[in-house]
């Protein structure tokens, strides 16, 4: 995958790579590409399925998908939705590129929600966790070096 990833969420570091920091360190107008095409899902939809699976005894190897792909533009503008977000997004065509997938198999039945529904949830617990997660990831990182500082 590219800058699009499979998941859409925040991460850690501040140059993240994936579309959702992208978009929040973005100021004034943005390109939303209208042929752009994808159908991934959030790490937290991503973790659900996962705790489904296992819950659920289920092995091999499976696409997780709502089976609806969504243009480039039209997650950002459920990302400026989702955030309250001053930002222009300007659609733009002429770049196609789908890389949507679809379970042709059918074969567990858990469903994966909308796109609205994955990136409100998304954005609520970046909202309400992320502060914490910096936090325990700094602590982590400055007890290891102490450790390691320790054993010299």
């Amino acid at each position: 995958f590219d800058a699009w990833e499979l998941y859409l969420d925040k991460q850690l570091k501040k140059d993240g790579e994936q579309l959702f920091n992208w978009f929040m360190s973005e100021k004034g107008e943005v390109e939303g590409f209208s042929d752009a095409i994808w159908s991934g899902i959030t790490s937290i939809e991503l973790a659900k399925g996962v705790k489904w699976a296992i819950e659920n005894k289920i092995n091999g190897l499976y696409q997780l998908t709502n089976g609806y792909p969504i243009s480039k533009n039209e997650i950002l503008q459920l990302f400026k939705k989702s955030t309250n977000k001053e930002i222009s997004i300007r659609p733009i065509t002429g770049i196609n590129i789908d890389k949507s997938f679809i379970d042709t198999r059918k074969l567990i039945n858990y469903e994966i929600p909308s796109y609205e529904i994955m990136i409100t949830e998304m954005v609520d617990f970046i909202k309400k966790h992320f502060n914490t997660i910096v936090f325990i990831l700094f602590m982590s990182v400055f007890i290891l070096i102490i450790l390691m500082n320790l054993n010299q």
